[in-house]
């Protein structure tokens, strides 16, 4: 038995020993050192008797076999490198694209160069790039690699029969570019082909009186959204009382009547004293409006207004832009400024 129990452990050993790769290196807590670089001393107890196995293993970053271990680079790259552990290399991280080759795209999670399509350029004309497999592939990627009267389906990559937006169509056509794709008469949502003081009714595509936006009202006006009309920049006295309103460029001024002067922050006030010096009014012009406010001499008088765009009153202050206004309703209204 005692001779069967022997050979048993001798064969649990050596089966041991060849999982385990040894190759006659012996270590000990004391003398780590015989494992060579990148590698550690493991020591075990076989069946927790007096046998004591020790052996060199390299390290969890390391590749090859004791004392002859490798770094695979992880703890010696840089903090903008990364370990490549096939090339066992340190390799700069890419942070876009344009650090990779030309066939190559960036994994910005990874920080790693791939081969691969990063965008529709890295392919041919005639092919368009696969952003999910990073493969180009025979297709169209937009209207303009299809011929004048197709467009190119993005779904598919293939060029179809069909208008590719209003302009495919003729002046007085719009595209239906949400279902038929075909050329039908009526009015372009936008910017529209409706005539001025009209816009067009996206359900119908039929040019109705009134306006969206300014760019459907003549150059000076705007568009009351409340009511969709237009009205003149100079409706309802926006400059304040005893003042001037007048459109230059379809934007806004404000100047005073006669005998009034600018004064910032409130608008006009009666003049008191001599005030018909223009050239100390050409060198005090802008204190004379309000904050943010732009500042001209027109017609020798001091104008101010504000940026395109802002309704404020340039007097007071043009740092912030109400929003629209209702148009004016009432008796005391003028009647073709009324609702």
């Amino acid at each position: 038995m005692k001779i069967l129990k022997s050979l048993i452990i001798l064969g649990l050993y050596n089966s041991f020993v060849n999982t385990k790769n040894l190759k006659s290196i012996r270590c000990s807590s004391s003398l780590p050192e015989v494992c060579g670089p990148f590698a550690s001393c493991v020591e075990e107890d076989l069946f927790g008797e007096s046998n004591e196995l020790s052996y060199c293993e390299c390290d969890s970053f390391a590749y090859g076999e004791p004392p002859n271990c490798k770094s695979k680079c992880k703890d010696t790259c840089k903090s903008n490198e990364y370990c490549d552990i096939i090339q066992k290399v340190c390799i700069t991280k890419c942070e876009n694209h344009e650090h990779c080759k030309i066939d190559e795209y960036c994994r910005l999670f990874n920080g790693d160069c791939r081969k691969g399509c990063r965008d529709h350029n890295s392919c041919k004309n005639n092919e368009f790039c696969d952003f999910q497999e990073k493969k180009c592939k025979i297709g169209c990627r937009g209207d303009e690699f299809c011929n004048a009267d197709e467009y190119c389906d993005f779904f598919k990559n293939i060029c179809i029969k069909g208008c590719r937006d209003d302009d495919s169509c003729k002046d007085d056509e719009y595209c239906d570019t949400f279902n038929t794709r075909l050329c039908h008469k009526g009015c372009r949502e936008w910017p529209g082909n409706c005539k001025k003081g009209y816009f067009c009714n996206s359900d119908n595509h039929e040019c109705e009186e009134g306006c969206e936006h300014d760019i459907h009202c003549e150059s000076n006006e705007i568009c009351n959204l409340n009511d969709k009309k237009c009205y003149s920049h100079c409706y309802e006295s926006p400059c304040g009382n005893n003042s001037v309103c007048t459109i230059v460029e379809n934007n806004r001024h404000c100047s005073c009547k006669a005998g009034y002067s600018p004064i910032s922050g409130i608008g006009c006030k009666r003049n008191r004293g001599d005030t018909t010096s223009s050239s100390s009014e050409t060198l005090d012009c802008q204190k004379h409006c309000g904050n943010e406010s732009m500042c001209a001499i027109e017609n020798n008088k001091i104008t101010c207004y504000c940026s395109e765009d802002n309704d404020n009153n340039p007097f007071i202050d043009c740092s912030f832009i109400p929003p629209v206004q209702p148009a004016p309703i009432g008796p005391g209204c003028i009647a073709s400024l009324c609702g």
